[in-house]
C-alpha cells in the first residue's frame, strides 16, 4: 500500500524549491523512489488550483508525478461530503477543512506543511481518525535537520518514516 500524501497549497513552493537538502528535494525524492504518492484535488480546493496556476514549475511537476503514476487525483465531490464530517471549533484548531476531508477520503497519512494548525490537526485523533493500523501521529521527520525554506527560515515539514510503495 502507498503512502499517501498531501501537500498544502502554501508549501507548495516549498516543494518545488531546487536546493539540495531541502524540504522539497527530499519530498520529490521520496515520492520518486517510490515510498509514496501525492493526493490532491483541484475542482474542490480552489486555493490549490490557484497555487498551481501561479507556480507552472509545481503544476509541471505534479503532472509529471500523474504521468508516472505517483499522483492520484481525488474526486472532489468525495471530498465536499467528507467536509460536513470534519469537526469545527473547539477541536478542529486550522482553517483548512478541505485539506483535512481530502486526507479522509484518500487515507492520507502525511502532510507536507507549514501550517501549525494544520499539521497538529492532522495528526489529532479526535480530528482524523487512525487510518488502518497506522495513525496520522508522531510522525518522524525524514530529515537529519530541520530544513530551510527559500527565504532561509527553518521549517518543519511533517512526514512519515519512509515505507515501500509497490505501485500497480
Amino acid at each position: 500500500m502507498c503512502t499517501k500524501t498531501i501537500i498544502d497549497a502554501d508549501s507548495l513552493r516549498h516543494f518545488t524549491e531546487n536546493t539540495k537538502g531541502s524540504a522539497g528535494s527530499q519530498l520529490r525524492n521520496w515520492i520518486r523512489k517510490g515510498h509514496g504518492v501525492i493526493v490532491y484535488t483541484t475542482d474542490y480546493d480552489n486555493k490549490f488550483a490557484e497555487e498551481l496556476k501561479c507556480n507552472h514549475r509545481a503544476a509541471s511537476l505534479l503532472k509529471d508525478f500523474l504521468d508516472n503514476q505517483k499522483a492520484e487525483v481525488i474526486d472532489h465531490t468525495e471530498c465536499s461530503e467528507a467536509e460536513r464530517y470534519i469537526p469545527d471549533n473547539p477541536i478542529r484548531k486550522s482553517d483548512d477543512p478541505h485539506v483535512l476531508a481530502l486526507a479522509k477520503v484518500s487515507n492520507a497519512t502525511v502532510l507536507f506543511s507549514c501550517d501549525g494548525k494544520l499539521r497538529s490537526d492532522f495528526k489529532d485523533t479526535n480530528v482524523l481518525s487512525k487510518v488502518g493500523n497506522r495513525q496520522r501521529a508522531n510522525m518522524p521527520d525524514l530529515f537529519n535537520q530541520i530544513p530551510t525554506d527559500v527565504s532561509g527560515r527553518k521549517r518543519r515539514h511533517e512526514f512519515l518514516q519512509q515505507r515501500r510503495c509497490f505501485l500497480k
